[in-house]
């Protein structure tokens, strides 16, 4: 089999992925960079590989047309994210499925649960626009 070496299975190269960089997450690129605005949603989906995390983090200032246009995500290594902004430390331990929000950087994160914004206490603080 030419060139003689065995072609590298996709698992191979995401296994090899997750020891170099950890889990990734899609971030919208408002949110990377030295202008980066903060993280203020994410939604953590089944991973589709041992090196993806789940996770898509955004801003909540995303146009329709920003989020149509898949260029404007990059896979960051989720503890990159987290060197360069500690509050988003609690998404390592939140659960598949999850999505969460804040107004501010400042406040605690919230699940959103249906068109509810939930808080630790389960008591509902908002709804979804």
């Amino acid at each position: 089999m030419w060139p003689f070496t065995k072609k590298q299975k996709s698992d191979d190269l995401d296994k090899k992925r997750l020891q170099a960089f950890g889990e990734l997450a899609v971030i919208s690129s408002l949110c990377i960079g030295p202008d980066r605005i903060p993280v203020m949603h994410g939604k953590r989906d089944t991973p589709n590989n041992v090196s993806d995390s789940g996770w898509t983090l955004s801003s909540c200032k995303e146009t329709p047309e920003f989020l149509a246009d898949s260029s404007n995500y990059k896979l960051v290594p989720l503890e990159r994210m987290i060197a360069a902004d500690p509050t988003l430390a609690p998404l390592r331990d939140m659960p598949l499925g999850s999505e969460i929000t804040r107004k501010l950087v400042s406040e605690p994160w919230r699940f959103i649960v249906g068109d509810k914004v939930i808080d630790d206490d389960g008591k509902t603080v908002g709804g979804v626009r």
